[in-house]
């Protein structure tokens, strides 16, 4: 499976939100295709942290010291639009042997020959979206870019390594980094000053 876990308490009722995120801690609300959906409260410092780490794998969530974890991944994450203080975290749970869609960060790797040419590298995707059973969940997708030295060089989903027993949904076609030239510089003749206006006079007067 994995090592990101944490420890959630059951919401009482007569919690309200403002009161737990002053207490600490995140309201969050725990919900899947067979069960109600649950509220639960989280520390919100080591939650912060694990939203960090996990992205978009698979979390162990243990409820009032249950000896049965939770399967969950994040499928929401509501942040002050100021402070980025969390306010809400919605979780979907899962069943081991049950599919699952999930979106997946691509993180370039390597170094481009075709940057020491002035090219510049542009990411046009960066998530992937996977179906897999939830133990398959990849952290993420890495693109090797030390193969782009060219100009006209180019990365699509196709050419991506992807975990065995994971099947990808986004169009094989799609590109994910293309490679930008430099762009060229036009050279523009300075204004000529007053002075050299005159002297140009004089001498066609000279003439």
């Amino acid at each position: 499976m994995n090592d990101f876990t944490i420890e959630a308490q059951m919401r009482k009722a007569q919690d309200t939100p403002r009161a737990l995120r002053r207490a600490g801690y995140t309201p969050c609300v725990m919900y899947g295709r067979e069960s109600a959906p649950e509220s639960i409260q989280i520390a919100t410092a080591p939650l912060a942290r694990l939203i960090n780490r996990a992205g978009s794998s698979l979390i162990n969530i243990t409820i009032d010291n249950s000896d049965q974890p939770v399967n969950v991944l994040i499928r929401d994450v509501q942040r002050d639009p100021v402070t980025r203080r969390l306010l809400h975290v919605d979780f979907l749970t899962v069943q081991a042997d049950q599919v699952v869609r999930n979106t997946v960060p691509i993180v370039q790797h390597g170094d481009a020959p075709i940057e020491l040419h002035g090219g510049t590298l542009v990411q046009l995707l960066d998530t992937l979206e996977i179906e897999c059973l939830p133990a398959d969940l990849p952290h993420s997708i890495i693109v090797d870019v030390s193969g782009l030295d060219s100009f006209s060089a180019q990365i699509a989903v196709s050419d991506l390594k992807i975990p065995e027993r994971v099947t990808v949904l986004t169009a094989p076609d799609t590109s994910v980094i293309h490679v930008m030239a430099p762009m060229r510089e036009e050279v523009e003749e300075a204004p000529e000053t007053e002075e050299e206006e005159a002297e140009e006079a004089e001498a066609d007067e000279e003439s």
